[in-house]
């Protein structure tokens, strides 16, 4: 099962997203949006997202995910938890 989360930064500023467990960050420039698609159990959790100084952190309770802004795909677009093992 996926699930899609969409992170628009209305600006002035750009945002700065980071995804944890794998501590990517991704910086969104006012007026873009990231998009995450993450594979998520058959049961997925609730994600949880906190406001820090720098931007925000974004836990989505997920197997693996692809990210892309505006449409496009990341360079690092592809990252597990299985990687990590």
């Amino acid at each position: 099962m996926f699930r899609s989360y969409r992170f628009q930064n209305p600006g002035p500023d750009t945002m700065k997203v980071r995804v944890e467990m794998w501590s990517d960050e991704f910086l969104v420039a006012p007026g873009s949006c990231l998009t995450l698609r993450c594979l998520t159990g058959d049961t997925p959790e609730m994600a949880t997202v906190e406001w820090v100084p720098d931007g925000l952190t974004f836990w989505p309770e997920c197997y693996s995910y692809t990210a892309a802004i505006n449409g496009v795909p990341c360079a690092k677009s592809e990252f597990s938890a299985l990687q990590s093992l």
